[in-house]
């Protein structure tokens, strides 16, 4: 897994440092609430008038959670000549709130994040769920026309029980894995008629490993 993920890494690279960005980058789209988690975005920033910014991201890295999104992430870091967002999980397009806010302030917050851009970089972010609300592909178009995005998937099964771990250990689940994926389709509806959210980030096991379409869960 690791070779094939540097392997990536290197080949996205190369294929980066050719860009060509359009000057125009317009934003205005519908779509579904997104949520997600241990977003690094705030339109609060503080960032020094004097410092570079890049006037727009060039890259997404998305995928299935548990996938090795974060690997690649900090492949990509090490590159001289691309910035990717510090920490990992930024959630811009998949976040009404943020989205529509930093859009109305011509992004200039999610620009901030990168403050170690440097003239002729590379640009880009790694949030696994964009690859699993709809409105992000529209939303990351009408940003840049020229994004590209980078899809990591992994086996559905293994996904699905590597995501059922991870929320064990995080005390947020308390159901043996057979009765997890069974209540996912209950639990997801119910999260949607109260709108809380947590179930779509958290007991999603099926769901967030669907390739293809959505799995019917949530």
């Amino acid at each position: 897994m690791t070779t094939l993920l540097v392997f990536i890494a290197l080949s996205l690279a190369a294929c980066l440092l050719a860009r060509a960005c359009p000057d125009d980058a317009p934003g205005a789209s519908g779509g579904v609430p997104g949520l997600g988690e241990g977003s690094r975005f705030s339109l609060a920033g503080d960032a020094d008038e004097t410092e570079e910014r890049p006037d727009r991201v060039d890259f997404l890295i998305a995928g299935t959670q548990k996938g090795g999104t974060t690997a690649l992430a900090s492949f990509l870091a090490q590159h001289p000549d691309i910035c990717i967002a510090p920490g990992k999980e930024v959630h811009l397009f998949d976040r009404d709130a943020h989205y529509f806010a930093a859009r109305n302030q011509g992004f200039r917050a999610y620009h901030d994040l990168f403050a170690s851009y440097r003239d002729g970089q590379v640009v880009g972010e790694a949030t696994p769920s964009y690859m699993f609300f709809p409105a992000v592909a529209r939303r990351a178009w009408e940003y840049n026309p020229r994004m590209k995005f980078i899809l990591l998937l992994r086996n559905p099964i293994e996904r699905a029980y590597s995501h059922y771990v991870m929320e064990t250990r995080r005390n947020r689940e308390d159901l043996p894995f057979a009765r997890a994926i069974r209540a996912e389709p209950s639990r997801c509806l119910r999260s949607r008629l109260l709108r809380d959210g947590q179930t779509i980030i958290h007991h999603t096991y099926v769901g967030r490993g669907c390739m293809s379409g959505r799995s019917g869960t949530c």
